[in-house]
């Protein structure tokens, strides 16, 4: 009797499978089906697209693949130390952040939360400014690092622990991991559901794109680097109340 194919390496499941129909007859391979069980039978095959956690897969009796959308129970199962995200219905996952990005993301806040969520140091409040927050929009889910909103669009918070209101503004603080994601997929996503700002912030090499979006389309309407002053208009949409760039940068 042939080994069952729920056991061995995660590579070799489905070769195995298929070389089991290649060498036998019909009726060993019949006999072969009802010793593993009849029907379908389903592997989490730890299968890895472009470097992310595995979304799930079912394989029927016959060894064919069949692609399952991950589900909201598929990204609450994922470990804690990770951040999860439903990209087109593709279950991503990424370590939290490394200690140079968490810095940066933690600045920025602040330079950002202080004048325009809390109204402090001259700023014009009138904003929601949050880290990390858990975004569904449509079938899509995602976990920029920063998001804002006006708060004439969304006066108040949500009762359940996400977002559905597109924020107004989403900044993602870029990692080798992650920046593919953030640059092509996520990107369009916001586009779609009508984000009017984006930030990609660097820390690696020091800068900071804005993009806005017009028409539709993301339109580059400043980059900075290094020490670069974020003030002057249209790096909107803060301009109000100015602070030095390298502030991310420092440790």
């Amino acid at each position: 009797m042939l080994a069952n194919p729920y056991c061995g390496s995660n590579r070799t499941t489905l070769a195995f499978i298929l070389a089991v129909k290649q060498r036998q007859g019909k009726g060993e391979w019949n006999r072969q089906k009802r010793s593993w069980g009849a029907g379908l039978f389903v592997l989490s095959l730890a299968l890895r697209y472009d470097g992310t956690e595995p979304f799930s897969r079912e394989v029927d009796i016959m060894g064919e693949p069949v692609l399952k959308t991950a589900t909201y129970q598929d990204l609450l199962a994922v470990p804690s130390n990770r951040v999860a995200e439903i990209l087109n219905g593709r279950l991503v996952t990424q370590p939290r952040p490394a200690p140079k990005h968490a810095c940066s993301s933690s600045v920025l806040d602040r330079k950002i939360g202080s004048p325009f969520h809390d109204g402090d140091n001259g700023g014009p409040g009138g904003w929601i400014i949050l880290v990390e927050p858990e975004l569904h929009l449509g079938r899509q889910i995602c976990v920029p690092d920063l998001a804002g909103w006006r708060r004439e669009n969304m006066p108040s918070l949500p009762e359940t622990a996400w977002f559905e209101t597109p924020p107004d503004w989403i900044c993602e603080v870029l990692s080798p991991s992650a920046a593919r994601y953030d640059r092509n997929e996520k990107r369009e996503i916001y586009a779609d559901f009508g984000v009017s700002h984006l930030w990609f912030v660097d820390p690696d090499i020091q800068t900071l794109e804005a993009f806005e979006l017009r028409d539709k389309e993301w339109v580059l309407i400043a980059t900075l680097c290094e020490d670069a002053e974020v003030a002057v208009a249209p790096f909107a949409p803060f301009a109000a109340v100015p602070f030095g760039l390298g502030a991310l940068w420092a440790v």
